[in-house]
């Protein structure tokens, strides 16, 4: 008996870690409307996503794939921040390419496991030519 509920309380471990995460996709918001459609929206690389806890120290970071997706573990409610790293298309020092609408916030606050929390960016060479 003992050894079953020492493999239940295992596998219930594991199905909340797999469950207990934030999620989403940084993507070009070429019309501005806050929504990922693809497939005219791409993803975006390289943009450095950290999760902070009340005390303000991080606690997990991660960079969005080449598809623009990410995941971080959830262990406790915390504040995301985008940043731009450098090299990305977008990273251009002290102009902030975020979207207007839903998804242009480069600061979250999340309470609970998320999926979704979309990043929405624009970059001004997309709209004018030099």
């Amino acid at each position: 008996m003992k050894k079953n509920f020492t493999l239940l309380c295992f596998l219930m471990a594991i199905a909340l870690s797999v469950q207990s995460q934030i999620s989403g996709t940084v993507f070009r918001d070429l019309n501005n409307d806050g929504l990922m459609q693809l497939p005219g929206e791409p993803g975006v690389s390289g943009i450095v996503i950290n999760a902070y806890d009340g005390s303000n120290t991080i606690i997990s970071t991660t960079m969005s794939a080449a598809n623009g997706t990410y995941t971080l573990p959830f262990t406790d409610s915390v504040r995301l921040e985008f940043e731009f790293g450098a090299g990305n298309l977008c990273s251009n020092a002290g102009t902030d390419f975020t979207t207007v609408a839903l998804a242009g916030n480069n600061v979250r606050f999340i309470s609970a496991s998320t999926a979704n929390v979309d990043y929405g960016i624009q970059n001004p060479d997309d709209y004018f030519v030099t």
